[in-house]
Order: structure tokens, then sequence, then C-alpha cells
């Protein structure tokens, strides 16, 4: 960013993204060879201005094309500055970097911390994964900026260093107020990546509506009619959050019209509100209502965009998807219930279909918008402008009994309401995977897959914090890994018969569709030995050839490295 480059942090899910940019250069950092001696000795020779481009982010689209968007530096600037305020940020933050970096509060913790002489606390993905409580105590973080669905894994009593905790990206609820609005600062915050990720700050107690998002930060806000941007809503009436500002984002990459569309600039009544005609607003769908002291009461959405833990989904993207997946006379939709789900006009094939229809979705969409359930519906509900009622269907299917559901996928276990033959360790671990999915017990089997049973990675934490609570061996990975209570048991069982460590057979670590005999061959040549088992690993585990290491002053900086990973 500082030589005039422009951040773009893209997920492995997500590489048809470079297609958008040509002049892209991607840095894959395992395959980097560590070279210091290449390291410039002085500062970059360009001078950034305001205007140029500082970092992009993607964002789901309603046509079955993301929308990447990009923020200039004084954008950035212009809102960091009032916004660190609000937050409370100074010299001695301590901010745990929990976000993972394509999701853009990473950039808010980074970039509202390091200015003004903070310390950002990167802990590892196992730490944040496992025992995020356990890693804010061993990184002493005061601060952290996190989803409320995200917060449920944590208690006030286990993290006595954190004093302002921050949720945003989704609505807050009252048991979240009642449980940190007296132990930290409490900060309700909503923004949006066109507008600089921020954009209102609420510091709310015990008593506060959770809807309340409190106030601009660096900002102006403006509500208009829900469907006519040209008309104010009047005081106390419900309208659409426009945004009007020094930060927003300059546009949609390659996306002229949708950029026109979503900042729209000339709006009549603009001049009797004392701005020009040039000025540029965002519209961002929300709807809300101002309260009598000034603040905003965020109300819901007037499209099909939702939210899942906090990550933005347009379901107009995954029905196009969808659309693709499945033959032209079974039609189908996304709704969200506690995940994705795909709602299908109940088309006989739907079971054999899903599948292939899965491995496609995959290809094309992050994970986080693959959905988890399919379910045939006997028919779609539609509105007397024969637009179909979305919302109308996602309820008639969550008011499915769960059981119903599961067993109409084949996703129950057939020993789920025998328990008579179930170990203590089972029947222990059970009742922990009801508490983290909320189901009853008798709903799960020993050999029911944790994900078929709704289970996703927020609840993954739950149950792993869960079983560290019990003095139970089970991480994330193990979960992932594991999927089932009675393949975990098996897993528990073979590390014990081999001292604590489970054997791993040759290549299993590989992606299925690795060719093993040209990895053996790859591997062997410069290394100049016979390959047993390649196992992936970090970049400097295989960044070092022999002739690199046979380099005048090669051996010095591989011993400092060693020295770094070995006490």
């Amino acid at each position: 960013m500082g030589g005039m480059g422009v951040y773009l942090p893209l997920d492995p899910d997500w590489p048809r993204f470079i297609d958008d940019h040509p002049e892209l250069t991607v840095i894959n950092v395992s395959e980097m060879v560590w070279a210091p001696q290449t390291e410039p000795k002085s500062n970059f020779a360009h001078t950034v201005t305001p205007a140029h481009a500082a970092y992009a982010f993607y964002t789901s689209g309603s046509t079955g094309l993301p929308k990447g968007c990009i923020i200039e530096h004084g954008a950035f600037v212009a809102s960091t500055l009032e916004r660190v305020k609000a937050l409370g940020r100074n010299r001695s933050s301590r901010m745990l970097q929990a976000t993972t970096y394509t999701f853009d509060p990473a950039m808010e913790d980074i970039l509202t911390t390091l200015p003004v002489g903070g310390c950002v606390c990167v802990p590892s993905k196992q730490e944040y994964m496992n025992n995020l409580s356990g890693a804010i105590c061993k990184y002493k973080a005061s601060t952290l900026n996190i989803t409320p669905s995200f917060v449920r894994s944590l208690r006030p009593e286990q993290v006595p260093s954190l004093k302002t905790l921050i949720l945003g990206g989704e609505k807050m609820n009252d048991r979240i107020l009642e449980t940190w609005a007296g132990a930290v600062s409490l900060l309700n915050a909503y923004g949006l990546m066109e507008c600089c990720i921020k954009s209102t700050i609420n510091r709310v107690s015990a008593d506060a509506d959770p809807r309340n998002i409190g106030y601009p930060a660096g900002c102006s806000i403006w509500l208009t009619r829900p469907h006519d941007h040209d008309t104010l809503a009047a005081i106390g009436t419900v309208g659409e959050i426009l945004i009007q500002g020094p930060n927003l984002a300059r546009e949609y990459l390659n996306r002229p019209e949708l950029t026109a569309q979503s900042f729209p600039q000339n709006l009549r009544w603009a001049s009797q509100a004392g701005l020009g005609s040039d000025t540029r607003f965002y519209k961002t769908g929300d709807l809300a209502r101002f309260n009598p002291d000034g603040s905003i009461c965020l109300l819901g959405r007037k499209d099909n965009q939702v939210k899942i833990h906090g990550q933005r989904i347009e379901l107009g993207e995954i029905d196009y998807h969808l659309r693709q997946s499945f033959p032209a006379e079974a039609e189908a939709i996304a709704g969200v219930a506690t995940g994705v789900l795909a709602l299908l006009e109940d088309p006989a094939q739907v079971h054999q279909l899903q599948t292939s229809a899965v491995e496609r979705l995959s290809r094309v969409l992050p994970t986080y918008m693959v959905p988890s359930v399919f379910l045939p519906i006997q028919s779609f509900l539609y509105f007397s402008n024969s637009k179909t009622s979305r919302r109308g269907m996602c309820e008639q299917a969550t008011n499915m009994f769960l059981e119903t559901i599961l067993k109409k996928l084949g996703r129950v276990g057939h020993e789920t309401h025998d328990n008579s033959s179930w170990s203590a360790d089972a029947l222990a671990l059970r009742q922990l995977w009801a508490t983290a999915l909320c189901l009853d017990t008798k709903m799960i089997g020993v050999e029911d897959n944790f994900s078929c049973l709704g289970g996703d990675s927020l609840a993954a934490i739950e149950l792993a914090r869960l079983c560290r609570s019990q003095n139970v061996d089970l991480t994330v990975d193990d979960i992932m890994r594991c999927p089932t209570i009675l393949t975990h048991l098996e897993d528990k069982h073979d590390r014990r018969a081999n001292g604590g460590t489970a054997q791993t057979a040759p290549f299993a670590l590989l992606e299925k569709s690795t060719d093993i005999s040209k990895l053996c061959e790859e591997v062997s040549k410069p290394c100049q030995v016979d390959v047993g088992s390649p196992t992936p690993g970090k970049g400097v585990a295989h960044s070092f050839s022999p002739e690199e290491i046979n380099e005048p002053g090669a051996s010095a900086q591989l011993a400092d490295v060693i020295a770094t990973f070995v006490e």
C-alpha cells in the first residue's frame, strides 16, 4: 500500500476473481524463498496521494457475479480519524486479530490500531478457533472486534484483560447485553465495506435496545423512502439508510452500471440540505428510523441480502448458481435459517443430483455460501405479482420439525433413539453435541455427521469450548476430521494404543486429487532423497533447496531460522 500497490485479499475458494485483475501480482507465501538480502534498503520512491487506491474487497453479488469494491487512501484515513475516537483506540490498545484477512473488519483492526501506537496481537488459527479465551489471556488483549455469533464462546470471567468488546456484522441480542454490558465497554457497530467498514458506533448498556446502532462516525446518515431515494423519509418513519461523506468507496471494479446505481448523485433534496449536486451517496439497502435522540434504530433489509456470521450474502447469487446446478424444470432458490438452505420444488431426482450440485457450487462459491441442506417442498409460494415468497417458504421450511427434515434427507442414524449400548464416553459426547447444536440428545446418533446435524464452524468452536470445560480433549480440527461420535471414539482409541499419537497412513494428509507419483518425483529430485510420505507443511518447511543452503552466508541464515522455531 505504501508503494502505490492495492491490497486485495483473496479467499482460496475464489480463484476466479483473479480474472478481474489482469495486472494482479499473486503472492503465494508457501512458494516464496526466504531471501532477506533482497529486501530494499530505502523507503518507496513513489508518493501516494489520497486519490490512490489503498485496498479492495469482494462481497456477494445478486447476479451471480461477486462485487469488487475499491477504497482509496483518503477515504479510509478521513473516516479512521473519527472512528479511532469513537472506538477508544489509543497507545495502550492491544487488539486481538481474530478475523480472517478476507473479511474487511481485519483491515479495521490493523489500520485503526497501528497508527495510534497500539499493538495488534495475532494468534494462530488453532488458538482462536479452539481456545479464544485462552488467546485473549495469553496476549493480554484489551480489545476484541467480532460478530455476535462468535462471542457466544466467551464468558467475561474468562477474559479479565478484555476492556472493549466491539460487535458488528449481525444484530446484537438481549442475552449479549445482559452478559457483557456491565463487564466491558460494549460497542454496537454498523457499517459496510463500501463505506470503510464502520459508519456508526453505539456504546451500549444492559437495558439498551440491541437494534440501536448509535450515531454516525466520520460520515452523515440520511433516511429516504425505501423505494424512492429522491424523497427523504419523514422523521420517525422507516427509511433506507443512505451514507454520505469522505468514507465512500471509489467504485465497484469493472462494474460502472452497478456503481452508478449504488452511489447516486444529483438527488433532488441534496441542494435543500446544503449539499452540492455532485455529492455522492451510498444506498445501503438497510431499513432504519431515527430515535428521538437522533440515534439510529436498525430494522432490517429491503432486499434479499442477508448475513451469515457477519459475512454479507446476496441470496440472488446463490439462486443463480443453483439454477445452473439443477435441470431447468427444477425451480430452486436459496434461503436462510441457521445456515444456508436450498429450497427445491420437489423434483424427484433432488437427492440424486444433490451431490453433484454441491460439487459444482463448491467450485464457484465460497464455502460459507454453499447450502448445507437441500430441502424439497411440495410447491413454491408466490405473491400476487407472481414473485416468489422467499420469506414465506423459509418460514414453511423452518416450521417443519428438525427431526422430520433430517429423516427426509436421510441424515439421522439408525441408533439415534437407542442408547442402551452406548459407552459412558459416547453418552458424554452426545450431551456436549446436543448443547452445542441446540438439539435434543435423542436426535443424535453415534454415526450422525456433525455438519449434517446443522453444525458449522461456530458450533464447532462452541463444542470445543464445552469439551475443554469438561476436560475432554477435542479441538475444532478434531471435529472436522472425525465428524461423528463413533469416529472420534475410534480416533481416541487409536491415540491411546499408539502412546497418545494417532498414526497417519502414508499420503493420507494429501488431497485426494494429488498425483502421488508425480509429487514424489518433484520432491525427491531437488532434495536428493527417497520420499516416504510427503506431508503438507508451512512455507518455511520447503523454502530451501540444497543449492541455496550452499550459498555464502546461507548456513548462518538457516541457523537463525531454526533457532526461531526450536528451543
